[in-house]
């Protein structure tokens, strides 16, 4: 697989020559655009398209409202205001024009494209209709409109230091509404997480902890650190805000793709008819977003706002931590304090070399270091389970090998189509489009693909060989706890539940799928409700 290094230097060396050359160098150099271009096998087309990739369906011009931007809006109900104090904004003070309640104004294209040129921007926002589209999309939900308002005062803190020291244009802060609705635990149905949805391998590329324990993804400011990178890169490619923004969302390979049969024009508006669907209405999308954050008053929208705050003190954890418990030891919210730290993926802090900075409500840092022991010791660890206490040790001294994509070449058969072939190996069409650089749909027999698909065979290996359970072997895997759910005989048991499968179970506790079979003498995969099974050993 190429890296992104790559396909930037080799875009970069063809848009810095188109610039700079004359007509007739020009048109020579669209030629050979055209053809390197026809040869990238692009890594980054695939890790940013592919967690674009809601949809298999391609949206057209006609209907921009794509149905994951509605979704992102909708599971605001969901995150931080579930469990922080909102409370509402007095309107009286914004009700400028004195709107009924329940009033929904409508403006005309010519007052919309107005307003937007009064806006201060660098990112060029031009109005199209599809942008009106967009715009009274937004102004129609009003409660989750509201909430982004209400956000703003959490993310844009965040966001505008860290574009500033980049200098990016501060307009990219309204960017993570589209793409998450400012919701850092928001996952897309390709996996893509967190306020600017990374997958799993730009995240990585971009020097993000991800494993079973911590997702970094989610981290509002390691992300966004991230995100700034990523966007200053494409930006040196291309040289167009536009064009910067298609490639965040599609990636460079679609762009460059979409470049070459639009004759080599830079101009987004041209190239978008070659574009995938969803990257089609990313840029109405966002301007229709910068819009509304700054003429929510004129559409009768008011801001619900929020305590709540990731900016407080912070304690350097370097033993297992139990945020429930710990939240209760120090008498606040254990949803506040998950909130506060959304990349833990399991609520706990696992044990490090490294100091893990957890972030907690102000005055919790000066409670807790006149009492480290009682409140970070026993207080907390004597509420680990036996279990908890077995992963633990298993944490010091294994690394879990995360699951990797794996690819597969497919010979498209007489007859079959893109859709049949995507939801044979259980990808989105436009991934597998983007893969394959295939335009409206046109394969042929004979044509191979290809096709990357998770490979879960995520493993735990031990470093040490200090703790052998694979040396554990009972003879009967029905053998009974005690009623006290304690191990008998040293063994850890579990009860197997309803959606339990060998891969959670072992998971879970931090060993593999052959211990597990080798430990309860189980020949296959099949499993059921109330069966117990030897999990390790206390």
């Amino acid at each position: 697989m190429l890296t992104v290094l790559l396909e930037v230097q080799g875009a970069n060396t063809i848009f810095a020559a188109q610039r700079s050359c004359t007509y007739v160098i020009g048109i020579l150099m669209k030629t050979l655009t055209s053809f390197f271009l026809s040869l990238m096998v692009c890594t980054w087309a695939y890790t940013q398209s592919s967690h674009k990739s809601l949809s298999g369906a391609t949206t057209t011009s006609k209907d921009p409202i794509h149905s994951e931007i509605i979704e992102r809006l909708d599971s605001l109900a969901y995150m931080v205001y579930k469990n922080a104090r909102s409370y509402p904004i007095d309107t009286s003070r914004i009700n400028k024009y004195n709107f009924a309640p329940e009033l929904i104004p409508d403006y005309t294209d010519e007052e919309y494209e107005r307003r937007l040129s009064l806006i201060p921007s660098v990112i060029p926002l031009v109005y199209h209709e599809d942008v009106g589209k967009f715009i009274r999309m937004y102004a129609k939900r009003r409660e989750q409109v509201g909430k982004l308002l209400g956000l703003q005062s959490v993310y844009f803190p965040i966001f505008e230091e860290a574009l500033d020291r980049h200098g990016l244009p501060i307009e990219l802060k309204y960017l993570p509404i589209i793409e998450s609705a400012f919701n850092p635990a928001a996952t897309s149905r390709a996996g893509a997480v967190g306020l600017w949805q990374f997958i799993h391998s730009t995240g990585k590329m971009h020097g993000l902890k991800i494993n079973s324990y911590i997702d970094e993804r989610r981290d509002p400011f390691k992300e966004t650190e991230a995100a700034c990178v990523l966007l200053k890169t494409l930006y040196e490619v291309y040289g167009d805000w536009h064009l910067v923004l298609a490639a965040y969302n599609c990636g460079p390979g679609n762009v460059n793709r979409a470049i070459q049969m639009a004759n080599g024009s830079l101009n987004y508006w041209i190239i978008r008819q070659y574009l995938p669907g969803e990257t089609r209405n990313y840029v109405p999308g966002f301007i229709a977003a910068v819009y509304i954050m700054n003429y929510y008053a004129e559409h009768n929208l008011y801001p619900k706002l929020t305590d709540f705050s990731y900016f407080g003190d912070t304690l350097h954890i370097t033993s297992y931590l139990d945020l429930t418990q710990f939240a209760k030891n120090v008498d606040i919210d254990p949803e506040e304090l998950k909130a506060m730290n959304p990349e833990l993926k399991r609520g706990v802090v696992t044990k490090s070399s490294e100091p893990y900075v957890l972030r907690v409500p102000h005055g919790i840092n000066k409670k807790v270091n006149q009492n480290r022991a009682m409140y970070l010791g026993a207080g907390t660890l004597a509420t680990i389970s036996p279990q908890q206490q077995l992963q633990q040790k298993l944490n010091d001294r294994t690394v879990y090998k995360e699951p990797k994509n794996k690819e597969i070449t497919h010979t498209v058969q007489p007859g079959e189509t893109v859709s049949e072939i995507a939801q044979k190996y259980k990808v989105s069409k436009q991934d597998l489009c983007a893969w394959n650089g295939i335009i409206n749909d046109k394969i042929w027999a004979g044509r191979k693909l290809r096709i990357y698909t998770p490979d879960e065979s995520g493993e735990v290996i031990d470093k040490t060989k200090l703790v052998n359970v694979k040396t554990i072997k009972p003879n009967n895997h029905n053998v009974k706890p005690s009623s006290q759910g304690q191990a008998q005989k040293g063994f850890i048991y579990y009860t197997v539940q309803s959606g339990d499968s060998l891969w959670l179970i072992a998971h879970k506790h931090g060993v593999t799928v052959n211990d597990l079979k080798q430990w309860n003498n189980l020949n296959g995969d099949a499993l059921h409700p109330g069966q117990v099974l030897v999990v390790g050993k206390s």
